[in-house]
C-alpha cells in the first residue's frame, strides 16, 4: 500500500517506474493498493492506463482503510 497524499502528478518516467513495479509485484503474486490519492492524480493515471492496472477498488480514502482491507482475517486462537 503506498500512501500518496502528496502526490498530485505523475510524469512519464514515473508512470513506467510504477509499471514495472506492479510487473514484478505480479511476478510475485503480491498485491497493491493506494491511499488517499486525490482526483488529479487518480486522472493521470487513468490518463496512463494505471488506473486499471491497479483497480479502482484497490484506492481507499484513508490509510486505515487500506490497511483493513488487506489485513488477515482472525480466526480461532
Amino acid at each position: 500500500m503506498l500512501d500518496v497524499v502528496g502526490m498530485h502528478d505523475v510524469d512519464y518516467t514515473g508512470a513506467r517506474a510504477l509499471q514495472e513495479m506492479l510487473d514484478k509485484l505480479d511476478r510475485h503474486h503480491l498485491s497493491f493498493a493506494m491511499a488517499r490519492a486525490g482526483s488529479h492524480l487518480r486522472k493521470n493515471l487513468a490518463r496512463s492506463g494505471l488506473l486499471a492496472r491497479i483497480g479502482p477498488e484497490r484506492f481507499f480514502a484513508t490509510v486505515d482503510e487500506a490497511v483493513r482491507a488487506f489485513a488477515p482475517a482472525e480466526g480461532p486462537p
